[in-house]
């Protein structure tokens, strides 16, 4: 069964992820498609690598994933919709079906996770960006 219902259950053709100017406030995903979708994030921290999800992101609606202003230079995005189709790119990360936050970003089979590749954005020095996700 394909992940996203999977996390469906749990919780009750690839193609790019844009990019804009900034948010209004820290990162924010936008959903520019006619389905939701369900986004995970990874960056770097004190801790290492971290990779965080699910949030839902309902059709042509946003939402604040990370709160206050951005501490790191790269964020990296990847998202998948219930219809298969998902948006990610060269970096690997670590997820799972259900909401996760995983710290370390290798070796994610031998730890019970999954690797999928996330699409990077590049914040420069803004303190606040949105991540658009469409097609």
């Amino acid at each position: 069964m394909f992940r996203v219902c999977r996390f469906l259950a749990a919780t009750a053709a690839a193609a790019a992820i844009g990019f804009a100017s900034p948010a209004m406030a820290g990162l924010d995903g936008c959903n520019k498609t006619n389905e939701k979708i369900y986004v995970a994030i990874a960056h770097n921290s004190d801790q290492g690598w971290l990779s965080l999800g699910w949030w839902t992101i309902q059709p042509n609606s946003c939402v604040t994933m990370i709160g206050g202003a951005l501490q790191h230079r790269y964020y990296y995005a990847y998202a998948e919709s219930d219809s298969g189709r998902i948006w990610g790119g060269t970096y690997n990360f670590c997820i799972q079906d259900e909401k996760f936050d995983i710290v370390g970003g290798d070796n994610c089979e031998s730890r019970g996770y999954e690797t999928v590749g996330f699409h990077e954005h590049d914040v420069g020095g803004n303190t606040e960006y949105t991540v658009l996700i469409g097609p």
